[in-house]
């Protein structure tokens, strides 16, 4: 059994994250509520009746830890369904208060395939359902090693992979790409200016909320090399690594600038 006919909750707050998303959970056949922070989510809880959530974990107002918490806590159907954390920052921490708040397992952002999307949260449901209401199985992914940084230069991280690219463009298809393009050049040309004022003020908390979009963005899109440089400064972020975010801070701009070159070349055929 796949998706078909499931009615889903998204709780995401990245536009770009929502249109990929939606894309390609509706073309599993599911029917998908967006909610675009998490009171929002809490609200459409209360009026739609859903079969699962799929929660970003960093989203204004309500963070996805409480979203689950609250929808955990609360009445039938909501508080026995699988609920599913998303996040492009998995490790320490932040990995054992998302499942203390009732997560049945988390996907980590970027979502890079239709296929693997659905896996992963037909494995998660079903360990809910083989748990038992209210004590689903947690997931037991592989160990994940904590980014570090190193030199952001070699060819297996250089430029857009093109099966990434491929797979995203195919999941979205020829008529919303041009949108959705767009809406990546955006979120990245915020971001670069989230960056900047995070880096000049040495602000842990801008740059985590600013590479925590850059991953998952870069990722789909297939940018690597930025998304490997993302990862590593969130992780330094995190644990308040002056000297990492300093050295880190002039590669990741550049791969920007080379991403964004990309998606205009895109965008101008």
């Amino acid at each position: 059994m796949g998706l078909e006919g499931l009615h889903i909750l998204l709780a995401e707050d990245n536009p770009t994250n929502q249109m990929v998303a939606v894309q390609m959970l509706e073309s599993l056949g599911a029917r998908v509520s967006l909610a675009s922070d998490g009171v929002e989510a809490i609200e459409l809880a209360g009026r739609e009746r859903f079969d699962l959530a799929l929660v970003d974990i960093e989203m204004p107002r309500l963070p996805g830890t409480e979203v689950i918490r609250r929808l955990r806590a609360g009445a039938p159907p909501h508080s026995d369904m699988p609920l599913i954390a998303l996040t492009a920052y998995v490790m320490g921490d932040l990995r054992a208060e998302i499942d203390k708040a009732g997560a049945d397992g988390v996907i980590a952002k970027p979502i890079l395939s239709v296929e693997g999307l659905e896996t992963d949260i037909l494995r998660l449901a079903q360990a809910r359902r083989m748990g038992g209401a209210g004590s689903a199985a947690k997931d037991t992914p592989a160990p994940i090693e904590e980014p570090t940084p190193r030199e952001l230069s070699g060819s297996h991280l250089t430029g857009i992979d093109p099966r990434i690219y491929g797979d995203l463009a195919e999941a979205i298809g020829p008529e919303a790409l041009p949108d959705l393009l767009r809406k990546m050049a955006e979120d990245i040309i915020s971001v670069r200016a989230r960056l900047e004022t995070g880096l000049a003020r040495n602000d842990s908390a801008s740059l985590r909320a600013a590479t925590h979009v850059l991953i998952a963005v870069a990722g789909s899109i297939g940018a690597t090399k930025l998304q490997y440089g993302a990862q590593c400064l969130n992780s330094a972020a995190h644990s308040h690594q002056t000297g990492d975010i300093d050295s880190l801070g002039p590669a990741i701009m550049a791969e920007i600038d080379a991403v964004l070159r990309f998606l205009n070349s895109k965008l101008q055929r």
